[in-house]
């Protein structure tokens, strides 16, 4: 506190007051920019003390990048190679997921009319060597949907 005191000590404030009444717009910028800066400084210190250097840095990190990619994406020309590339991704990550066998249903949705729970093993069955997919090594994709015990008991004998 007693260094702060005496950096305010030498502040010429007359100075400082003649600068402010001769160009008050000025002042009035160089106060808001001081403003906010000083909140900027003030959250950082907060949220770093909270989360620590690393995650603030990350954080940092993907606000800059995130703001450099959508700038990009902006800029006249980059918005649609950048689209084009990223569905010819999508697509191909599509097709490697679902993979044809011939006398099969592809289902893409889930179907109107309910399966029993026989007709549902059976085609776990029939797929269960289906290539590309290496469900042994947990590289399968799926969700998880709790549809109560009954649905619990079919999953475990599956």
């Amino acid at each position: 506190m007693t260094n702060a005191m005496s950096t305010l000590a030498r502040v010429d404030w007359q100075r400082m007051a003649s600068f402010a009444v001769a160009n008050p717009r000025q002042a009035l910028i160089n106060t808001a920019v001081a403003y906010f800066i000083f909140r900027q400084v003030t959250k950082g210190i907060k949220t770093m003390s909270v989360y620590g250097l690393q995650k603030v840095l990350t954080h940092l990190w993907r606000a800059v990048a995130g703001g450099l990619i959508r700038t990009v994406r902006k800029a006249p020309g980059t918005g649609a190679i950048l689209q084009r590339s990223i569905d010819k991704v999508v697509k191909d990550i599509e097709k490697s997921m679902n993979v044809d066998l011939p006398g099969e249903t592809k289902y893409e949705t889930i179907p109107i009319q309910p399966m029993t729970d026989a007709e549902i093993l059976a085609i776990l069955k029939r797929r269960q060597d289906e290539p590309g997919v290496d469900w042994r090594n947990g590289r399968a994709s799926g969700s998880v949907y709790h549809g109560g015990e009954e649905l619990a008991r079919l999953t475990n004998e599956a």
